[in-house]
């Protein structure tokens, strides 16, 4: 999961002409994905800007997965593009309620046309949008989907098969032969 965090947490907190944000909303998102994948399946992408703006807490449970879109001068959304470019590296889903349509032309968008063209694809199947309950709890239009394999090496040029690394064998631990039965399907 791969979250928008300066999305997250300006959702629902303008107030007149100034924009809010909400860190405990940033943290209810990562509470509900690291509940239901685990803490290693989650990140947050958050813009230098936006966190010069609102720093994080001191404390704040989920820094340790919290990661930073480098500055670039000139240019804007930062945390968008590698928002993007992370859920298409891990083949996993995004949350954003962002549509992206400044990110979607090839003529004025800063993204590669491989990344435009996941972000056309991943619309439907991998970016989640998203709400908050009357008690601050978050609420995602559908619940996390596992990752996608990471892509196999392909096979050497000349189109053999490559070697397998030899194992060994373990006759006192069983090791071996469980793995041979899930393999084939025994248990």
């Amino acid at each position: 999961m791969c979250l928008n965090v300066a999305n997250i947490g300006h959702f629902g907190q303008a107030s007149g002409s100034a924009l809010g944000f909400s860190w405990a909303q940033v943290g209810a998102a990562f509470a509900y994905y690291e509940q239901r994948v685990g803490r290693q399946g989650v990140c947050g992408v958050i813009s230098p800007h936006t966190l010069r703006r609102n720093p994080q807490p001191a404390h704040f449970a989920y820094a340790d997965r919290m990661l930073s879109a480098p500055p670039r001068v000139g240019v804007r959304d930062t945390d968008d593009i590698f928002t993007i470019r992370i859920a298409k590296q891990h083949g996993c889903q995004f949350v954003d309620n962002d549509c992206y349509r400044g990110h979607r032309d090839a003529a004025t968008s800063r993204l590669d046309d491989a990344s435009i063209a996941f972000l056309d694809a991943a619309s439907v199947t991998l970016h989640v949008h998203y709400i908050f309950d009357p008690n601050g709890g978050f609420v995602p239009d559908r619940e996390p989907s596992a990752p996608s394999a990471p892509k196999r090496s392909p096979r050497p040029s000349d189109g053999r098969r490559r070697a397998r690394r030899p194992t060994a064998r373990r006759r006192s631990s069983g090791r071996t032969a469980r793995r041979c039965c899930r393999r084939s399907g025994a248990h």
